[in-house]
Formats: structure tokens, C-alpha cells, sequence
């Protein structure tokens, strides 16, 4: 991230990192070893898009853009969900 956060902005980053690599998963790799890290060039834009907006669609939006450069087929329903999630994390780190 390069900045120091608050602690409630720290547990939302962390457990929005959880929740692509545990819940998004597109590529199926939360349970190999040694690939935590695979999404972690995508938490800061899915933290700042959670941060600027109380909509999930710019979130899905992103999630889709995502996983359509990866080269896979974007899965809307499941890229909502997952950014409905991240406002709801949202709202239990930050108020």
C-alpha cells in the first residue's frame, strides 16, 4: 500500500484480502500452498473502490474486468456478491 492506514482501515484491507482470496478465488487457488499472494495487485483498487463508494456495481465492475483478463468468462452474479460482501465489510470495520 505504501501509507500507513488506521487500524479500522487496516482490518477492512486485510479482510478484503480474505475475501478475494478465500471467497472470489477465480482461479481456484485458495487452497494451494504458496499462493496466498495471487491477488494481492488487485486488494488496493477493490479497498479504494470500497472506500469511495456505498454501491457494490463499481466493485463488480472491477471484479469482472478482472477476471476477463485473466481470461476467463466474468461471472456478474458472483463478482455482486462478492462486492456486496465487501461493503458489508465495509460497514462492520469502519462504523
Amino acid at each position: 500500500m505504501g501509507k500507513k492506514l488506521p487500524p479500522n482501515q487496516l482490518k477492512l484491507y486485510q479482510s478484503l484480502d480474505e475475501l478475494l482470496f478465500f471467497d472470489w478465488d477465480p482461479i481456484g487457488v485458495s487452497s494451494m500452498e504458496g499462493c496466498r499472494d495471487e491477488y494481492y495487485s488487485y486488494l488496493p483498487v477493490v479497498f479504494q473502490l470500497c472506500l469511495d463508494h456505498c454501491e457494490p456495481e463499481p466493485i463488480a465492475r472491477y471484479l469482472s474486468k478482472v477476471t476477463e483478463y485473466m481470461g476467463l468468462n466474468p461471472d456478474a452474479p458472483g463478482s455482486q456478491r462478492i462486492a456486496k460482501r465487501a461493503l458489508e465489510l465495509k460497514r462492520s470495520c469502519l462504523d
